[in-house]
């Protein structure tokens, strides 16, 4: 029995292990796209709006939207800190500007039209600083890198003697 063990270990082929249906870059990819189609969804959902400064938000945030999105594509290990901003945030804006287009397409000054109108109109500073404060998060570890390499380089200028006396790291 062991030497049918040693003769089927050699001779038959072991099964193949599962990969994962997609790599890294496919995902990165494929998120940085569904952004990208979302904000051009938001565009289209604002596109009939006649309130300026509604427009104006719908565009300011797809922008972000899309700036995200490049940001992904550049530095794919940010792709996981999106998905909350793919999966639930951008579907749910864009459900506001398509609700607020159907209201103002309505043309009647009704209470709950007017009152749900105004409740979008007040979110969209928030919605639209929020998705700024994402884009932000993300640069936050190319700032820390950014800052470790000044201070190794001011260090290392500052022991050769060649940074000024006011900019001197401590010895």
């Amino acid at each position: 029995s062991i030497i049918s063990y040693i003769v089927i270990q050699r001779f038959v082929k072991p099964p193949e292990k599962k990969t994962k249906q997609k790599t890294q870059p496919a995902l990165t990819q494929e998120a940085a796209k569904q952004l990208g189609q979302q904000a051009e969804s938001l565009r289209q959902a604002a596109s009939e709006i006649e309130n300026k400064r509604v427009v104006d938000y719908a565009a300011s945030i797809a922008d972000t939207a899309e700036k995200i999105a490049r940001n992904v594509e550049e530095d794919p290990s940010d792709a996981p800190k999106i998905r909350s901003l793919i999966r639930h945030y951008m579907p749910s804006v864009i459900r506001l500007f398509t609700s607020y287009r159907t209201f103002e397409m309505q043309q009647i000054e009704g209470e709950n039209l007017s009152a749900a109108m105004q409740k979008i109109e007040a979110s969209l500073e928030d919605i639209d600083q929020a998705l700024k404060k994402q884009l932000d998060r993300l640069f936050d570890m190319d700032v820390l890198d950014i800052s470790a390499d000044i201070a190794v380089l001011e260090s290392l200028m500052a022991k050769d003697g060649i940074l000024e006396n006011d900019k001197q790291a401590p010895s």
